[in-house]
């Protein structure tokens, strides 16, 4: 049984079948599945951004458009993102090893947080897509 707190503090039963739909009907389901990410270009420059990402940095997609990615993070400036026509290696491992990064948001703040890479190729058109998950961990 699954309890689904309504906000009188009272409390109804629900199927899982009907806490999903309502779920799902609160907001569309694009929304459930688009994290904070950008889309790039194998020279870093950013395509395109996510809504998600557009609302955690205060910035608008048209804004972002053909900038490179070390305006966002200055720690990738002059990193090439892809070497020899591969991910770059070690970018891929501090990735993979849950390494910080600072982002920085519209008004110049850092924003504490890990980066994952995925490599797409698509009808012979190659781009990264960069997700961005804030983190908690505090930076000295």
């Amino acid at each position: 049984m699954n309890l689904l707190r309504v906000e009188n503090a009272n409390f109804e039963n629900h199927t899982p079948s009907q806490v999903s739909r309502q779920k799902l009907t609160d907001k569309p389901l694009t929304e459930h599945y688009d994290p904070p990410s950008l889309s790039l270009d194998e020279r870093g420059m950013i395509l395109e951004c996510s809504k998600a990402f557009e609302m955690l940095f205060g910035f608008r997609r048209h804004e972002l458009a053909w900038q490179h990615i070390s305006k966002l993070i200055p720690k990738l400036e002059g990193v090439e993102l892809i070497q020899d026509g591969q991910f770059n290696p070690l970018l891929n491992y501090l990735c993979h090893c849950g390494h910080i990064y600072q982002i920085l948001n519209q008004q110049g703040e850092a924003i504490i947080s890990n980066l994952s890479f995925v490599r797409i190729e698509y009808e012979g058109k190659r781009t990264l897509k960069l997700i961005v998950r804030p983190s908690d961990k505090v930076v000295s």
